[in-house]
């Protein structure tokens, strides 16, 4: 009725380091946690009013590791004067859940992170000092556009939303239009276009870029006034700082000897930098 341990007996190898043949005369709320005493408690005097409790986790303390979780019940066996407490060992299920939480963890912590990257980037993308379009791949319908592009078109997101692209160009730019984005669409490359554009048919210089999106291939769609176009290799860049702002990844400027000269707000962002001159 006290819960005095008489006698012991294990086959698990883990009972072993808790030294249980040293248990013999002791109680077994004595042997386990402190938080784990109330349980053994509620156990044996469950027992003394059934042949066979309900079971009940507690845990063994060790000198050197984790605590060891085990699952006891007690039950009365006919001619036997005491009772029998049993136990199974626990760990290893308490090994896969620690393992589960730890996975869990990770996934939030993955999730937080990208999270974080899609609000920058949509920072960045609403505030960008040029027109920024996102076509479906497959169709070259717009499936995004940030303020400037909207205002070059003349329309509202959920009007321009759906529309094909090309439309909005020149008639006689059109069809040149469609090849550029096609070949970057299919070829997986970045490729330019100049050409009139929106409803005042501004000059403008298109840059073009795939990229993947739920195993679907994309374009970002980049468009520069003709006084502040950017060609591809590097031939020519004016307005160099807002095109950096306008890219919707970090991006860092260096000279010829290495020395960084400018950064744009996404680096400044990963980098948990206020100002470009930190």
């Amino acid at each position: 009725d006290a819960g005095t341990i008489l006698d012991t007996a294990c086959q698990d190898e883990s009972f072993m380091d808790l030294q249980i043949r040293n248990w013999e005369g002791k109680s077994l709320k004595d042997v386990v946690t402190r938080e784990s005493v109330p349980k053994i408690a509620a156990l044996i005097e469950e027992s003394q009013r059934k042949r066979v409790t309900r079971t009940r986790q507690v845990n063994h303390a060790r000198d050197e590791d984790m605590d060891l979780p085990v699952e006891y019940r007690i039950f009365s066996i006919a001619g036997l004067a005491g009772k029998v407490a049993q136990g199974t060992n626990l760990s290893a299920a308490a090994n896969v859940q620690q393992k589960l939480i730890t996975a869990q963890l990770e996934l939030e912590k993955d999730y937080r992170a990208l999270k974080d990257s899609e609000l920058r980037f949509r920072a960045i993308f609403q505030k960008s000092v040029y027109p920024i379009f996102i076509l479906s791949g497959a169709d070259l319908r717009v499936l995004h556009a940030n303020p400037e592009g909207c205002d070059l078109v003349g329309k509202t997101l959920e009007k321009f939303t759906g529309d094909t692209f090309i439309n909005h160009a020149a008639k006689d730019h059109r069809s040149a239009l469609q090849d550029e984005l096609k070949k970057s669409a299919l070829g997986g490359v970045t490729r330019s276009f100049k050409g009139l554009l929106g409803t005042s048919a501004t000059e403008a210089t298109m840059v073009i870029k795939p990229y993947r999106e739920d195993s679907k291939i994309n374009l970002i769609v980049h468009v520069l006034d003709g006084d502040d176009a950017l060609l591809l290799g590097g031939a020519r860049h004016i307005d160099r700082d807002q095109w950096y702002e306008a890219f919707p990844e970090a991006l860092v400027m260096v000279d010829a000897n290495g020395v960084i000269t400018n950064v744009n707000e996404r680096f400044l962002d990963i980098a948990q930098l206020v100002t470009a001159q930190q």
